[in-house]
């Protein structure tokens, strides 16, 4: 399956570890990677376990894709937290 659905910017909310940071979800290969915009935190990676469902290698954080009705993913599940997808929205 391609990570290209995926791929995209996503942004968590004032309770999440870093209040209202977006991470930016990229392909690196072929492989499922995040990168945090405008913090200055190191990249991670994804290792698939089920359909949709990641576990976040550099904190071993369950971390899940979340998609709409539709078929769009909307939303970035890492343990409770939520991020939003908003690649597309102006600033």
């Amino acid at each position: 399956e391609t990570v290209a659905p995926l791929l995209g910017t996503y942004q968590f909310g004032p309770d999440y570890y870093v209040p209202n940071v977006k991470i930016r979800i990229v392909d690196n290969n072929g492989e499922l990677g995040g990168e945090y915009v405008d913090v200055n935190y190191p990249p991670f990676s994804f290792i698939p376990t089920t359909d949709g469902k990641f576990l976040i290698r550099s904190f071993w954080m369950p971390a899940e894709f979340v998609k709409a009705a539709d078929g769009r993913v909307t939303e970035l599940k890492m343990e409770d937290f939520r991020g939003r997808r908003v690649d597309g929205e102006t600033e």
